[in-house]
């Protein structure tokens, strides 16, 4: 026999097996590119096709994410407001109950770290509404940045700091 119609030899079997990882047989390409070992001269890496499919992933996965985080922070934000305010007219109410004297209407105005209210129910600073912007000094309680305001009968009335716009009442 020449050379050219020898069947496979010995050596050349395990030529194969060796490059196949095991299979038997001439090497078949599935159409994805050589395999992990064989590309640029036996360096292991991603392909630029499998590096922009997962960029693509993360960035959908980005995009769907984001908005859905807003979302819950304004909610959590209009929910903080409204405990404020819920809690503030309590503090009113005790307020007003402990004295007979006491009226409403002199409560009408801002709630700063000055405000008889704050100073005899609340400890530490008065509750601010979390989505008005930080006080220029946050050490200091009197900056009503964020402040709840009372009408003369004593009720808080609706927030309009912040991101979140005009938010009502409780």
């Amino acid at each position: 026999m020449t050379p050219r119609t020898k069947s496979w030899t010995n050596e050349a079997a395990h030529a194969i097996v060796r490059t196949n990882g095991g299979v038997t047989g001439p090497r078949q390409d599935c159409g994805l590119g050589a395999s992990l070992g064989e590309r640029t001269g036996g360096q292991a890496g991603f392909s630029l096709v499998e590096l922009m499919t997962v960029l693509l992933i993360i960035g959908v996965l980005v995009a769907v994410a984001i908005p859905l985080y807003v979302s819950v922070t304004a909610r959590a934000d209009q929910r903080t407001c409204f405990t404020n305010q819920n809690t503030l007219e309590r503090v009113v109410q005790v307020y007003l109950g402990t004295d007979p004297s006491r009226a409403a209407s002199d409560l009408a105005g801002v709630i700063d770290g000055n405000h008889p209210v704050v100073m005899e129910n609340i400890v530490g600073r008065p509750p601010t509404c979390p989505a008005a912007p930080d006080p220029a000094d946050p050490q200091d309680p009197s900056v009503a940045e964020g402040a709840y305001t009372y009408n003369t009968t004593g009720t808080v009335l609706p927030c309009t700091h912040g991101s979140l716009g005009p938010h009502g009442h409780f």
